[in-house]
C-alpha cells in the first residue's frame, strides 16, 4: 500500500512539459532595430516582423523565437556580458542608406559675432561724473 502512494505521489511531482513550456514563454514586442528583449539581452529576428509580438522560451543553453507557433529564430544563450545575439544574415538585401541625402532641417543657424564699440576707460569716468580711480 505505501508503495503505490510513492509511485503517484513521485508521477504527480513530475511537471507536465507542454504546460512547463507554456509557463515559460514570454511574449515581446521586435524593436525597430529588429531585436526583442529577452533577460536584459537583445536578440535578434528577421527584419520583416518589426513592431510585431513574438513569443520567446529559452529551450536549454538556446534561446528560441517563434511568431504564430513558428520557430524563427534559435540563438545560444548569450555569454556573460554580452548585450547583442545577432542572427546570421539578418540585413542582407538590404540597401545602405546614403549618406548624402539630408534627413532633416538643422534645428540652429550660426549667426556672426556682433560688432562690439571699443570705448577708453575716461568716457566711463565722463558718463559717471567724475574720477573712477
Amino acid at each position: 500500500m505505501i508503495h503505490i502512494i510513492i509511485a503517484i505521489v513521485n508521477d504527480m511531482a513530475k511537471p507536465d512539459p507542454v504546460l512547463y513550456r507554456a509557463l515559460l514563454t514570454v511574449r515581446s514586442k521586435v524593436y525597430r532595430d529588429g531585436y526583442v528583449a529577452y533577460d536584459g539581452i537583445r536578440y535578434s529576428v528577421p527584419r520583416i516582423l518589426c513592431g510585431q509580438v513574438v513569443e520567446i522560451r529559452q529551450e536549454g543553453l538556446a534561446i528560441e523565437i517563434f511568431h504564430n507557433g513558428e520557430l524563427l529564430a534559435r540563438h545560444p544563450q548569450a555569454l556573460p556580458g554580452q548585450r547583442l545575439c545577432h542572427l546570421v544574415g539578418q540585413w542582407t538585401g538590404l540597401a545602405a542608406s546614403s549618406v548624402t541625402k539630408r534627413l532633416r532641417e538643422p534645428f540652429a543657424q550660426q549667426i556672426t559675432e556682433p560688432a562690439v564699440a571699443v570705448r577708453s576707460l575716461s568716457e566711463y569716468e565722463l558718463l559717471a561724473g567724475g574720477d573712477c580711480s
